[in-house]
């Protein structure tokens, strides 16, 4: 199926704020990530002060309906990388075309950082997830390998 390709315009996309921690925080629950706020304020606080790592929240009428990260990862044989590292939105906004504004803007932050490509990684699982980035332009091009440490 092929989706609206035009961004929900009524959504406002600007830099994740430490207000903005506790929406955050339940999003990422909806995507099957839960922790506990004093987790997820550690992290924030140890990822804010990367200069390679910029988050974003879209709001429609002042609430947080996604959330979307970025990594600049810069690599020694080639222009910088960017790294979509979380996407969420809402589930009641899924489909509303939140989601592709959250990609849209972290393209042209992406850009703007040196980036000339942007990846995502998602679990298998996530078929939906797979249409959309499908949908958006990515394509599946490498496997990865994890190793618990």
């Amino acid at each position: 199926m092929s989706r609206d390709p035009t961004p929900a315009t009524d959504v406002t996309i600007r830099a994740a704020e430490s207000r903005d921690r506790e929406p955050i925080r339940e999003l990422l629950a909806e995507l099957g990530y839960p922790l506990d706020a004093t987790t997820l304020a550690g992290r924030m606080d140890q990822l804010a002060a990367e200069p390679s790592f910029l988050a974003f929240v879209a709001l429609r009428e002042g609430v947080a309906v996604g959330f979307a990260s970025l990594h600049v990862l810069h690599l020694i044989e080639r222009p910088p990388l960017g790294r979509l590292s979380a996407i969420v939105v809402t589930a009641s906004e899924r489909r509303g075309r939140v989601g592709l504004a959250l990609v849209e803007h972290v393209e042209r932050v992406a850009r703007v950082e040196g980036c000339d490509r942007l990846e995502v990684t998602s679990g298998d699982w996530r078929e939906d997830a797979h249409a959309f980035y499908r949908d958006l332009g990515f394509e599946e091009t490498s496997k990865r390998f994890i190793k618990d440490l």
